[in-house]
């Protein structure tokens, strides 16, 4: 698993966390709208069959840190995996995939205009 570069400077201020009551995806927070912007840019979700789904988010593993502070942010069980495949651009691309399963969080992103 990549490790995290303590250097890296912090994308989103999630110190503050305690101080303001969140809710999820409320996008009058900038930490929200920033995370749903790039969901929107980088995001992929899926509907099962019934009620299975989820969004996943895949990056390159160096920025494997946005998607922690998505998991900090997130009220709804999430995982971080990472894994090695050939591209049409590298024989060896590294990557990090957040996933959300929550019908809930589905369901609200689908109502903010997520397709």
């Amino acid at each position: 698993m990549a490790e995290h570069d303590p250097n890296a400077p912090a994308l989103l201020d999630i110190s503050d966390l305690a101080a303001r009551p969140m809710r999820f995806m409320d996008l009058t927070d900038p930490r929200y709208s920033y995370m749903f912007g790039f969901v929107q840019a980088d995001g992929h979700l899926a509907a099962g069959t019934g009620q299975k789904g989820r969004l996943s988010v895949e990056i390159n593993v160096r920025d494997i840190a946005i998607l922690r502070e998505f998991q900090q942010l997130t009220p709804y069980n999430t995982s971080i995996s990472e894994r090695i495949r050939a591209t049409n651009f590298s024989e060896r691309h590294h990557s990090a995939i957040w996933t959300l399963c929550s019908l809930e969080a589905r369901s609200l992103l689908n109502e903010l205009g997520l397709p």
